[in-house]
């Protein structure tokens, strides 16, 4: 069985990588265009890094097509 590395990435950070607001990272979530957060905490929540990499991925190629 192989080892992933697992890597979390906070709203402020999620949001500066995208170019968009927390609130916007917020909506979209809502909304179910951007994955759900993971509760990391009591107080504290976060994204894989690999969910972010992916939704990006497919912006790029969704905007591609739009062309």
């Amino acid at each position: 069985m192989s080892k992933e590395s697992v890597a979390f990435v906070r709203y402020q950070e999620a949001a500066k990588l995208l170019g968009v607001s927390r609130f916007t990272l917020w909506r979209w979530s809502r909304e179910g265009l951007f994955p759900k957060p993971i509760k990391l905490g009591p107080n504290t929540s976060g994204f894989l890094l690999k969910d972010i990499q992916s939704f990006m991925t497919s912006r790029k190629t969704l905007s591609r097509r739009r062309k």
